[in-house]
């Protein structure tokens, strides 16, 4: 099967998905089609791939493309009733990630640096509730509850106390 082709029909097969997502797909996936004309069947020359498109010290670069090959051919694989050399691809190891946080003087002046009555609320609810921006940008009125907000974002529908 040639790559182009193939990189193409998973493209058009996610245009339901956010512009930034289908880019970033565009892109890996550009690097990976430059590398073959036809599409690897055998798992050795994608790990040859993950192991030379990146730099060393780039391991959640190294790991972006190993997830966009895992959906590209779990798409590919699944349409043409092929076996997926995906299956036979181990993941590149990450490192244990611990994000930085505010503490809570930085809380406090944040939430001091609101004007307005709308902006403290929105710096509370980002402070109180662990609600993401895009979270807090399409809440509505019907889903605010006594107890509970009900947010739908980057991981799907939620509930935040």
């Amino acid at each position: 099967m040639k790559i182009l082709a193939a990189v193409r029909s998973f493209l058009t097969s996610r245009c339901s998905r956010r512009p930034a997502t289908i880019r970033w797909y565009r892109n890996n996936l550009n690097r990976f089609q430059s590398s073959f004309e036809e599409l690897p069947t055998e798992p050795e020359p994608i790990e040859e791939f993950l192991a030379t498109v990146v730099s060393e010290e780039k391991v959640e670069s190294r790991h972006g493309f190993y997830r966009t090959l895992r959906a590209f051919y779990r798409f590919i694989c699944r349409r043409h009733r092929l076996p997926n050399p995906m299956d036979f691809v181990d993941p590149p190891r990450r490192h244990k990630k611990v994000r930085p946080t505010l503490t809570a003087r930085e809380m406090l002046q944040l939430r001091a640096q609101a004007k307005s009555l709308r902006d403290k609320a929105i710096v509370s609810l980002f402070i109180d509730c662990g609600a993401r921006v895009g979270e807090a940008a399409s809440l509505r009125k019907q889903n605010i509850f006594e107890d509970l907000i009900r947010v739908d974002g980057k991981s799907g529908e939620r509930e935040i106390p």
